[in-house]
């Protein structure tokens, strides 16, 4: 069953006083959506709406209702609730990951569009904040934005824009959406194919006929559905992609792209082979290490058994081993290890046998 909850928080709220430019609401909801019921809902301040803003905490409410404008029984009222990653201040930029506000934490923003007794028990969307006004006070004067919202993680996608006392235009149409070809890696970045970091392809998908945009915060520009840049490893590159429909209107979507080094070293134990038997103490240790990112590691700590004997350099060395008594064999786990210079470790070991020499 759906509960409501944030509309405890959102009644001990005090609304912003309004100023110039229009205030709107608008989303559109897909057949299977549990908010919007497939609908598709657009209010304006004072013309059949009422629309206010609310501060809590550091982020904003939005409320909606139209019951001065319609008899009671066709009255609806609705809350959209944005914020930032916990403790940060809502600025102009894109918002990915969001998490069900209020119950965001401080590596996700929170978003959460609930309505006419119904809401998301889990949330998960994404905004762009297009533009935040506000006074030497800090309180509200101007607010622009448009979502994404899929209630329960994986429902349909929910589109829609809110315009507090703002003269940017709403469009009405559903925003592009920007998907990445490559696999994401635990940093939910784009693995790193080599020192110089990655090539990323970016394919643009919308239900809506238009011509496609591309540019990035490095100053690359392009168009069509599909769109590929470079992103130096380390670092965060951020899309964009613009959707403009036969009558010049545009709607945009941005993401950001990270690459990053999550891949260990690989290691190779050229010598000993595994389960080779040596007579003596001395023994021999080749290892051959690659790494896709790092070109160039050259050091690497050497164990035998548990006790660290020292490092090998350009992966050739020497390591003297415990001379066995009259008769015995000795089995030693002869085991390497190697972290690159994002912190990925690797570790390789070979078992081999050490026998006296009884001919001596």
């Amino acid at each position: 069953m759906k509960k409501l909850i944030c509309w405890l928080v959102v009644c001990t709220l005090f609304p912003l006083s309004a100023l110039a430019g229009q205030s709107v609401l608008w989303f559109k909801s897909p057949s299977g959506d549990y908010i919007g019921q497939g609908r598709e809902y657009f209010f304006t301040h004072g013309v059949d709406a009422t629309i206010t803003a609310s501060p809590y905490g550091m982020a904003y409410s939005f409320n909606v209702n139209n019951q001065a404008y319609v008899p009671l029984q066709d009255a609806s009222w609705w809350t959209l609730l944005l914020e930032a990653p916990k403790g940060q201040l809502l600025q102009v930029g894109a918002y990915e990951n969001a998490m069900r506000s209020p119950f965001n934490d401080t590596t996700h923003p929170g978003i959460s569009l609930f309505g006419d007794g119904r809401g998301c028990n889990q949330a998960a969307g994404r905004f762009d904040v297009i533009e935040v006004k506000r006074d030497t006070n800090g309180n509200l004067l101007q607010f622009a934005a448009d979502f994404e919202q899929r209630c329960e993680i994986t429902g349909p996608p929910l589109y829609g824009s809110i315009r507090y006392n703002s003269d940017i235009p709403v469009s009405a149409q559903i925003p592009p959406k920007i998907e990445i070809s490559n696999v994401l890696n635990a940093d939910k970045c784009v693995e790193a194919s080599g020192p110089e970091g990655a090539l990323v392809t970016l394919n643009g998908v919308s239900g809506q006929a238009g011509a496609l945009t591309w540019s990035t915060t490095t100053g690359l520009t392009g168009t069509g559905p599909v769109f590929t840049i470079p992103v130096s490893m380390g670092s965060t590159v951020g899309a964009m992609l613009s959707l403009t429909d036969s009558n010049g209107n545009v709607v945009t979507a941005s993401k950001s792209i990270c690459v990053s080094d999550t891949t260990p070293p690989s290691i190779r134990i050229l010598s000993p082979a595994a389960g080779e038997t040596f007579f003596g103490s001395n023994m021999q240790l080749a290892v051959e290490i690659t790494d896709t990112v790092d070109k160039n590691i050259t050091s690497y700590d050497v164990f035998v058994g548990n006790s660290l004997t020292g490092k090998l350099v350009d992966g050739v060395g020497k390591t003297v081993l415990s001379k066995p008594v009259n008769g015995d064999t000795i089995t030693t786990e002869i085991t390497v290890k190697a972290k690159d210079a994002s912190g990925n470790n690797a570790t390789k070991s070979v078992l081999v046998y050490q026998a006296r020499n009884n001919t001596k």
